[in-house]
């Protein structure tokens, strides 16, 4: 009876998460501080790779803990980006802000929605 509650209530918890991974991804614009200058081509590696790193990682890793959508590697981000999830939940902090402690900044925000504008370069 136990072993039935447990795995009702994950299959629960795991349909309500993935409610809104099906958003459509559109070309929203932030307002853009004095101080932001994004020019020229965003890759993965270069720039978006250590904010993933530094604010999703410890969430969203591949560990059984932890919560997908999982961004570990290029393709989980790549992923996450075509599919809307990443730039609704991080840019549009839609239905939540993440990272859930605090907002990116808008330079963050901005890189990462140029890299998904500019189609998830690796």
């Amino acid at each position: 009876m136990l072993f039935r509650i447990i795995i009702t209530s994950l299959l629960f918890c795991s349909t309500y998460a993935c409610k809104y991974d099906t958003i459509k991804p559109n070309t929203t614009t932030l307002p853009i501080e004095h101080n932001i200058i994004i020019d020229g081509i965003i890759t993965y590696n270069s720039h978006i790779k250590k904010i993933i790193d530094y604010n999703c990682k410890a969430c969203h890793s591949a560990y059984p803990i932890n919560q997908a959508p999982y961004l570990v590697t290029y393709d989980d981000v790549r992923i996450a980006a075509k599919y809307g999830v990443l730039k609704h939940r991080v840019v549009d902090e839609y239905p939540s802000v993440m990272p859930p402690d605090r907002s990116l900044s808008n330079y963050d925000k901005q890189l990462i929605l140029e890299w998904i504008n500019q189609d998830c370069i690796e």
